[in-house]
């Protein structure tokens, strides 16, 4: 069998293009998906990364809800935001 070779961004657009229509459908029910994210620190990288994550939710109609907390922040503070946005109807999945 020969080799296949995938095209990353070809099926990167294929994958927002459903969600495109999945959020649309969503939408005409009354739910507008929403992801959180907690961001502790300034890593440039993890920057870069909830950045993206960002756009990709615009592009699709996701509403994305950041949560920025300094590199010093406590444990518990961290839990405190995570709980928060569990108990936000609005959030629908969170990372970390």
């Amino acid at each position: 069998m020969p080799a296949l070779i995938l095209d990353g961004r070809k099926i990167s657009a294929q994958i927002r293009e459903e969600l495109k229509e999945q959020t649309k459908k969503l939408a005409a029910r009354g739910v507008v998906p929403g992801l959180a994210g907690i961001l502790v620190g300034e890593d440039p990288g993890s920057v870069t990364y909830v950045g993206l994550k960002s756009k990709a939710c615009e592009e699709v109609g996701i509403k994305e809800m950041m949560v920025h907390l300094p590199e010093a922040v406590t444990e518990a503070e961290l839990l405190d935001a995570i709980e928060r946005l569990n108990k936000d109807p609005k959030v629908h999945a969170i990372f970390i």
